[in-house]
C-alpha cells in the first residue's frame, strides 16, 4: 500500500520531515517527533498530519459553491426589487450575442464579456453613459448574488414608496381640506412643503434651509444651498403648479415655516419635524404609514425621470454617482408622463401639446 506520508530523515535539520500533495499544492514539512530512531513516531505523526490536511482540503472544496448563472442572478435581483431600468436590455442582449454563453456565471463576466456588449448596445455613446447603463448594473446584479443573508430577510424600506398622481392628489387636497387642517394649520403651510418636495425634489431637511431669497420664481427654480452631500448644493426646477400650490410665500427669511408660523429648528439630518403635520394629511388621504415626507423626494425623481433625460435628472436631485440617483428612481409605467401632465405636473419647462394641461387637478 502507498504511504505518500512515509516520512524522511533530514540530516542538516536533524528531523523527520514529509513531503506530499494536497489538492493541487505541493506541501512540506517538519514533524515534532525528533531522534533518527523514532521512526515509528514520526510515521503516526505524518498519517495523522496528512488525513487532517486533505479533511480540511474536502471541507474547503464542499463550501466552494459554484457562482449563479448571470440571468437567474438578475432574475433574483428584480424579484427582490432591484433596478430594471437598463438591466432588461442587457439581458435581451446577452442572450443574443453569440460569442456570449447563454448560461454564463457572473464569475466569468470580465471586461471582454462588457465590451461585447457594449458593442452591442452603446457603440456609440460616451463612456459615462456605458458606466451608468451598463456597468453599473451589471456590477449590482452581481453584488447582490454574493452578498450574505441574515438568517431574517429584512422588510421591504419605506423609500421603495413613491406616489402615483393620483394618491399625490389625495395628499394635496387632504392638506387643503379645512377639516383636516383648518384647527392647526390654517395658512396651509404643510400643503406648501408637500408641493415644494413634490416639485422640486427637495428633502425635508434641504426645505428648512430655504431661504426666501434662494427662490427665483421667474425661472421656476430654487437654490438649494445647504445640502448633506458636496454634490447636492444645485439649482433645483420647481414645478409651475408648485409655485401654484404654494401661492404667498415669505419674502425674507425661512420660506417655509411650522403650521404655527414660527421656524423650524435646524437639526442634522433633519425632517422630523414636519412629521406631526404630515402624518394628519397622510392619515386623513387615506396613504399608509410608510408614505414619510422623504418618500416625496422619491416620488420626484420617479416623476421627473418619466419626462426628462437621466443626465438632467442627475443634476436637478443632485447625485454625483448614478447608481444613486437609480436607487431614487422606481419602476413606473409608461403612462405615467401623460398622467402626470394630465394632473398639471410639468417638469419640462414648458407646457406639452398632446393633453389637456391640468384637467384633473382638485386643488
Amino acid at each position: 500500500m502507498s504511504e505518500p506520508w512515509h516520512p524522511k530523515w533530514n540530516k542538516e535539520a536533524e528531523r523527520w520531515t514529509v513531503s506530499f500533495t494536497i489538492g493541487n499544492q505541493r506541501l512540506r514539512r517538519r514533524l515534532r517527533v525528533r531522534g533518527k530512531s523514532s521512526l515509528n513516531l514520526a510515521k503516526k505523526e505524518a498519517e495523522a498530519l496528512y488525513r487532517s490536511l486533505w479533511e480540511e482540503e474536502l471541507k474547503q472544496k464542499d463550501a466552494k459553491k459554484e457562482e449563479p448563472f448571470f440571468v437567474v442572478a438578475a432574475a433574483n435581483y428584480l424579484d427582490d426589487n432591484g433596478e430594471a431600468r437598463f438591466l432588461k436590455r442587457i439581458v435581451a442582449a446577452l442572450k443574443k450575442n453569440k460569442s456570449i454563453p447563454d448560461d454564463i456565471r457572473i464569475d466569468a463576466i470580465d471586461d471582454a464579456v462588457i465590451e461585447l456588449l457594449k458593442k452591442d448596445l452603446y457603440p456609440k455613446v460616451k463612456q459615462d453613459t456605458v458606466h451608468r447603463q451598463l456597468v453599473v448594473p451589471v456590477r449590482a446584479v452581481i453584488n447582490h448574488a454574493r452578498r450574505e443573508w441574515t438568517a431574517v430577510k429584512r422588510e421591504k424600506s419605506s423609500r421603495v414608496r413613491w406616489l402615483t398622481p393620483e394618491e399625490a392628489e389625495c395628499l394635496l387636497k387632504a392638506a387643503n381640506d379645512d377639516n383636516v387642517v383648518g384647527g392647526f394649520d390654517p395658512k396651509r403651510r404643510t400643503l406648501q412643503k408637500i408641493a415644494f418636495m413634490i416639485g422640486s425634489g427637495a428633502g425635508p431637511g434641504e426645505m428648512f434651509e430655504v431661504d426666501a431669497s434662494d427662490l427665483n420664481p421667474g425661472s421656476d427654480e430654487v437654490w438649494i444651498s445647504k445640502a448633506k452631500t458636496e454634490a447636492r448644493p444645485r439649482w433645483a426646477y420647481v414645478a409651475p403648479r408648485s409655485w401654484d400650490l404654494m401661492r404667498e410665500l415669505p419674502t425674507n427669511g425661512p420660506a417655509f415655516l411650522a403650521p404655527n408660523g414660527k421656524p423650524y429648528v435646524i437639526r442634522n439630518n433633519g425632517g422630523g419635524q414636519m412629521k406631526a403635520a404630515f402624518d394628519t394629511v397622510r392619515k386623513a388621504a387615506g396613504l399608509g404609514d410608510e408614505v414619510t415626507p422623504y418618500v416625496l423626494r422619491h416620488t420626484w425623481a420617479t416623476w421627473f425621470a418619466s419626462q426628462n433625460s437621466f443626465d438632467l435628472l442627475m443634476k436637478r436631485g443632485g447625485w454625483a454617482k448614478a447608481e444613486t440617483a437609480n436607487k431614487y428612481v422606481k419602476l413606473y409605467p409608461s403612462d405615467l408622463k401623460d398622467r402626470l401632465l394630465a394632473h398639471g405636473w410639468d417638469f419640462q419647462g414648458r407646457a406639452g401639446r398632446n393633453y389637456k394641461f391640468g384637467e384633473k387637478v382638485a386643488v
